[in-house]
């Protein structure tokens, strides 16, 4: 994707499509080499991250399925969790399908997401705006068994579709 209008010409083409369609689109945009680029600090333009599942779209009220990874989080992401790789951002789909997700204390519009993949625990927070139109990564990183833990004794579980 060379630019912000691109960009958001995909994005607006992803939420009208068949969830499994985007998926792949999504995953597939993200295995390239433009997306390396954009997890490395060269990001000019969000780019398409996941896709929320309809329970996880609903408990949001999110306008759009599409999760966005915005220049500013990859830069953020960059900084704070250098150990977080362009190869860790396909987790993210994973934790909305097939991970435990629960809303946040802090706001009706986010959510937090967990998974154990190879032995290691992993968090997604994903936000809507206050308008609910875009959705966004706000951030990826390893996570301990307590952080989990913690979120089913404190946190609202969002159920699967």
């Amino acid at each position: 994707m060379a630019d912000g209008e691109a960009a958001e010409r995909l994005i607006d083409k992803l939420d009208n499509m068949p969830a499994d369609e985007a998926r792949a689109s999504i995953l597939e945009e993200m295995r390239g080499a433009g997306f390396r680029r954009h997890v490395s600090g060269a990001a000019y333009s969000a780019w398409p991250a996941a896709r929320l599942t309809r329970s996880v779209q609903s408990a949001m009220n999110a306008e759009s399925p599409t999760v966005r990874l915005s220049p500013e989080t990859a830069i953020k992401q960059a900084e704070r969790h250098a150990d977080v790789g362009p190869e860790d951002y396909l987790r993210v789909q994973r934790i909305l399908d097939e991970g435990r997700v629960f809303r946040s204390a802090v706001s009706s519009r986010a959510i937090m997401g967990f998974i154990e993949e190879d032995g290691k625990m992993w968090r997604a927070v994903v936000k809507t705006t206050r308008d609910g139109r875009e959705t966004y990564l706000t951030t990826l990183h390893r996570a301990q068994d307590y952080d989990l833990r913690s979120a089913i004794r404190n946190l609202e579980e969002i159920g699967r579709e």
